[in-house]
């Protein structure tokens, strides 16, 4: 029988095979004494420093100063915030430690618990929604929440509905309105109703007054 080729490990002394030399070399098993842990591993190949167990030997050898391939291993990990001075927390301390509900500058819409014109309660979802309600109530407008309008098999709900003008009302950023575009188009023609979009800038008292001066025919009101 053909005795495999094989080479004797300089970190351990182990008998390891050509073929899987690379892998072993240095490997956790090379530095915890190889396969092959005899009396003599105990000292170090280069300097002939002793050890008490392999281990040690192996971990030494790696960084050892007469060792022609010595590696410097970093046996330890530094912390990644080592040296930098802590931020304050300027979480609100009325919200740390608990769980669910709005917190302010959380990423999340505020949202306001308020009565319609009917007398039934609601929520707004956003400053934009509780802007547009207080105009509308400035100006004696009626409104609600409306039921949802079908398009293409799916639910939309605009904000609000001013039932004697037959007209939708939908306060969005603009960034969310332009995402919203052919949504808010595919509703118009669906349902054949008067839907308006008012961004930041239209949330004012002349907007609203221009746009339900506007009959649903299209006739602007004397």
């Amino acid at each position: 029988m053909t005795k495999r080729n094989t080479k004797t490990c300089p970190a351990c002394g182990s008998e390891v095979s050509l073929s899987n030399f690379e892998k072993h070399y240095m490997s956790k098993k090379c530095l915890s004494g190889g396969k092959q842990v005899k009396s003599s591993s105990l000292t170090c190949l280069h300097c002939e420093s002793s050890f008490s167990s392999s281990a040690g030997r192996g971990v030494h050898e790696v960084q050892c100063g007469h060792n022609p391939k010595r590696r410097i291993l970093n046996l330890g990990r530094t912390a990644w915030n080592k040296g930098l001075k802590s931020k304050p927390d300027t979480r609100n301390p009325e919200f740390i430690g608990k769980i669910g509900g709005y917190r302010p500058n959380a990423g999340r819409s505020q949202k306001f618990k308020v009565v319609d014109s009917y007398g039934k309660s609601t929520t707004l979802q956003s400053t934009y929604e509780l802007k547009c309600m207080e105009l509308l109530n400035d100006l004696g407008i009626k409104w609600s929440r409306p039921k949802a309008l079908k398009y293409n098999n799916k639910n939309y709900f605009a904000d609000f509905y001013l039932v004697d003008f037959d007209l939708y009302l939908d306060p969005k950023n603009s960034y969310k309105a332009k995402l919203d575009t052919d949504k808010i188009a595919a509703v118009i023609a669906e349902n054949k109703v008067r839907l308006h979009v008012l961004l930041k800038e239209q949330l004012t008292r002349d907007y609203i007054e221009n746009l339900i001066a506007v009959r649903p025919n299209g006739e602007v009101a004397s």
